[in-house]
This record gives structure tokens, C-alpha cells and sequence, in this order.
């Protein structure tokens, strides 16, 4: 719970210091709309992941970049390197508002791509990577995280891995996709302003919005995940707008009405949001949390633990520290470490191995199993009919069954 107050924290103060940043005009409206930007956005501001610092580490490099603030953004840049895999997409970033200039050369009369920028960003960034403590294996874990897995997962070159990858890097499907509304009138609002107003096509608007645009799209077609990262961008290309409009003192879009549209639309998209949150559920507890409590209390040290459902890694290594269990961090990881022996794990869970408690105890040497019945009802079955098999623990969401000690 902590962790997740300390990330939400984070980016809407890093959110809010980007406005503050850039000068926008009423930025509380801008930060109160953060609440009704779509489901998506939402459940992942609800979670313990990293993924919450790298929303707001991205908010923060595009403000600087946008404000010219090469040491601050050297030092946002090497701190963003330190807390997510991710971070080097600030360079893309500075590439992309360095050659913005050559869109939009009418500030202050630059004729040349600027330096700085992707010096500042990319120094930064190898920084962060090489006071990292786990130098160089980070290295190693940046290719997986940034291209193998992606590329697995976009591709589906292998058809075991893919069946295991969570929906996060899947595409959207078309409902959960409009229940998103709310993240996409910003980039209409953007696209409508710039293309009607050449005035405000400057190397601010264009790099923020740009970039938005494409991860919004990335995530509406290829990987959901992106959904997250752009409607924030959106909303801050859009306080950008706002900030040129009035700049440039042009005559107000909606006379008269205009601030009660916009503060209906945040209201709505506020609504529309919770009430979506509502109708997916919310569930009084985890779904792992009686089984992983069970195993902290029955679990002996140095017992290895097979999980069915890959994300088990996870409460088992807060519940239950002293067990071992199988694919920690992404099943790519397991996939790259052994295809064959991840095959294996696949051809068990799937129910297709006509004696997985054999299989389990010899090539994984783990004596307990932990099991969804609802989502493998196959290798619940089979594994039943393995001879000393016992089925300790069960609920609604889990059963543990004991191979018995060796």
C-alpha cells in the first residue's frame, strides 16, 4: 500500500510540477483531469508497479525539454535510468524536439539542431545505467525488457511463450478500447487546434503532441500498456496548446461557454471512469493471498513451489520468502533461460502432459503446486491422478496440492 501511495504521489506530483514547469494556464484543471482518463489508466495508478514512475519520469523529461533545462534534465534523466528499464525512451524524445526546429524555425531564429538536449538526456540516462548497482546485468535485462519481450509478444514467433504473456502487452479489444474515450479528447482537442491554427505549431506542441499521439495509437492497435503513457502526454500537449494559444492572444475557442465545457467534459470523464472501475469489480481481497498465507505457514526453507498461473511468483515471494518458485518476472525470462524446460511447463499447465506430478517432481524438483481450478481445469484433472498427490489447501480461487517431500 505504501508503494502504491508513493507512485501515485509521484505522478501526479510530477505532473503537476510539469505544468508548473512549463508555465501552463489553469493547471489544476489539467491535473484534476487526470482522474478521467479511462479505465486503464485508473487500475494502473491502483498498482504497486513501476510502470506509475515511468509515467511520471516521462512528464517530467518533456517539460525540461520543452523549458530548455539541460542539468535538470541530466539529472532527471540519470534518476529515471535508476527506476525503469524504460527510461531510454527520453532520448527519442530529445531527438524528436531537437529536429522539431527544423518544422518550426520562427523561435528565436534557430537555423541548427540543437545538441544539448540529446546530450543532457543520453548522458543522463548512462549515468543512471552505470552507477546502477547491478551493473552490468542491467544491460542485459534492458534488451529483454525493451526489445525481446515486446517482440515476442507483437510477433507471436513462439506459440508457447505466447500463450503464458499477460494481456498488458496485447492489443486492446474493440470494447475496452472505446471504454478509453475519455483519454482521446485530448488529442482531438490537439490535432484540431493544430491544423486549423498554424500559430501554434511550435517545437513544444509539436514534440509533445507527436509523441503522444504515437503512444496512443501504439497502444490502441499493438500494445495496450502505451494507452497509459499517452493520454498523461495528451493531456500535458494539450496544456501546451493552451499555453500558445494564449500566448499568441488568440480570440478565446468557445466564447462565452467555454470554461463550463471544459470543466463538464473532466466531470463526466471523471464519472465515466469510476463508474467503469465499478462495473470490472473489485474484489474484497487478492486471489493469491489464502494460498500464499497458507504456504508462508506450511512451507519448508528451500522448497520449490510450481505455479500454474506464472504471476504466482510474485505474493509467494512476499508471503513465503523462504520458498523457491518458478517464472519471477516475466515468463520470457524463464523462455530465454530454457526453451526447452519452459516448453515443458507449458505442455503441464496446458494439460497436455499425461503425468505432470512425475514431471514436476523430476525436472522442475518442486513439491508443491499451486493451482487456479477455473483457469486449468485440464491440469487439475490429470494431476489428481498422480499417486500421493494431496490437495491441502482450497478456496475459491486457489488449490495448493502436495507432491509430498522426496
Amino acid at each position: 500500500m505504501l508503494g502504491v501511495l508513493l507512485g501515485q504521489i509521484f505522478l501526479v506530483g510530477s505532473f503537476a510540477a510539469a505544468l508548473w514547469i512549463v508555465r501552463a494556464p489553469r493547471p489544476w484543471w489539467f491535473v484534476l483531469a487526470l482522474g478521467g482518463l479511462g479505465t486503464l489508466f485508473a487500475q494502473r495508478m491502483e498498482m504497486c508497479r513501476p510502470h506509475v514512475w515511468l509515467i511520471g519520469f516521462t512528464v517530467l523529461v518533456a517539460a525540461l525539454l520543452v523549458e530548455r533545462r539541460w542539468k535538470a534534465l541530466f539529472v532527471v534523466c540519470a534518476l529515471f535510468a535508476l527506476t525503469h528499464a524504460a527510461a531510454w525512451i527520453a532520448i527519442p524524445l530529445a531527438v524528436l524536439w531537437a529536429f522539431c526546429g527544423l518544422i518550426v524555425r520562427r523561435e528565436e531564429g534557430e537555423r541548427r539542431i540543437p545538441w544539448q538536449p540529446v546530450a543532457a538526456v543520453a548522458g543522463g540516462w548512462l549515468l543512471g545505467q552505470l552507477i546502477h548497482p547491478d551493473v552490468p546485468e542491467n544491460f542485459r535485462l534492458f534488451v529483454i525488457t525493451n526489445f525481446v519481450i515486446p517482440f515476442q509478444a507483437a510477433t507471436a514467433s513462439n506459440a508457447a511463450l505466447h500463450s503464458q504473456l499477460g494481456t498488458e502487452l496485447s492489443p486492446p479489444s474493440f470494447d475496452l478500447l472505446l471504454e478509453q474515450w475519455p483519454a482521446f479528447i485530448a488529442p482531438v482537442l490537439i490535432a484540431i487546434a493544430l491544423l486549423s491554427r498554424p500559430l501554434l505549431r511550435t517545437r513544444a506542441t509539436l514534440t509533445v503532441g507527436l509523441t503522444s499521439l504515437a503512444f496512443l495509437l501504439a497502444g490502441s492497435f499493438m500494445i495496450r500498456r502505451f494507452l497509459e503513457l499517452g493520454a498523461p502526454l495528451a493531456l500535458l500537449a494539450l496544456a501546451l496548446v493552451a499555453r500558445e494559444w494564449r500566448a499568441r492572444r488568440l480570440p478565446p475557442p468557445l466564447p462565452g461557454w467555454g470554461r463550463l465545457a471544459a470543466g463538464a467534459a473532466i466531470v463526466l470523464g471523471i464519472l465515466w471512469t469510476f463508474l467503469g472501475l465499478r462495473a470490472h469489480g473489485v474484489p474484497d481481497a487478492s486471489a493469491p493471498l489464502g494460498m500464499a498465507a497458507w504456504l508462508r505457514d506450511h512451507g519448508a526453507p528451500g522448497e520449490r513451489v510450481f505455479t500454474a498461473q506464472w504471476g504466482d511468483s510474485a505474493p509467494l515471494f512476499y508471503f513465503a520468502p523462504q520458498l523457491q518458485s518458478l517464472v519471477a518476472l516475466d515468463p520470457t525470462a524463464f523462455y530465454l533461460k530454457d526453451p526447452q524446460l519452459f516448453a515443458a511447463y507449458v505442455n503441464v499447465v496446458s494439460g497436455q502432459d499425461p503425468n505432470p506430478g512425475r514431471t514436476i517432481r523430476e525436472r522442475f524438483g518442486a513439491r508443491w503446486v499451486t493451482i487456479p481450478p477455473a483457469l486449468y481445469p485440464q491440469f487439475l484433472n490429470r494431476l489428481a491422478q498422480t499417486p500421493g498427490a494431496q490437495a491441502l489447501y482450497g478456496d475459491e480461487n486457489y488449490w495448493v496440492v502436495d507432491l509430498g517431500k522426496r
